[in-house]
């Protein structure tokens, strides 16, 4: 995956796992990603991850095909998430996923179950597991708010897409 960082305003210091750069206005910054990360930015940028095609993958796989998501800041956050996942994405030939951002031992729901093992550490604050889901409509629910990215990968395909936002008014400092 490569993350796609572009920067609002002049003097933007962000953090990337434990990477630092500073942009200015307009500044793009792409970086290799392969596990979960952390991004904190100073000023307002915009984060995009991509998905990259099959064909960038060693060794080559026939699954998968570029795709972009835009990621959903932590302020935009909510509790809970009602999304879609296609049928045609099961079995050998493909397979969705949600990816869940939480606060450090947040309950989350999938469906009604409880899921309490894989979370992986991102920061000392944050959590992320991945979930293979089946195809059809799915309800993520929280006691906090949890960010939720919905993805799938098929023959030369893939989607990716924000299971849902706030869209509260973020105030800058």
């Amino acid at each position: 995956n490569l993350l796609r960082i572009v920067a609002a305003f002049d003097d933007t210091n962000v953090a990337i796992g434990g990477t630092n750069v500073s942009l200015a206005a307009g500044q793009v910054h792409d970086v290799r990603v392969d596990a979960p990360f952390s991004l904190v930015a100073s000023r307002p940028v915009l984060a995009a991850q991509f998905l990259l095609g099959a064909g960038e993958l060693e060794p080559r796989s026939e699954q998968g095909d570029p795709s972009l998501v835009a990621l959903v800041p932590e302020e935009q956050h909510r509790p809970d998430y009602v999304f879609v996942t296609p049928t045609s994405y099961a079995g050998a030939t493909g397979q969705s996923y949600v990816v869940i951002t939480r606060p450090t031992g947040a309950s989350v729901q999938l469906d009604g179950a409880r899921l309490e093992e894989g979370w992986a550490s991102v920061d000392e604050g944050h959590e992320v597991l991945r979930v293979e889901v089946d195809g059809g409509t799915h309800r993520i629910a929280a006691e906090e708010n949890v960010g939720v990215l919905v993805f799938g990968l098929g023959l030369d395909t893939s989607y990716a897409y924000p299971a849902g936002l706030e869209l509260e008014r973020i105030v800058l400092l």
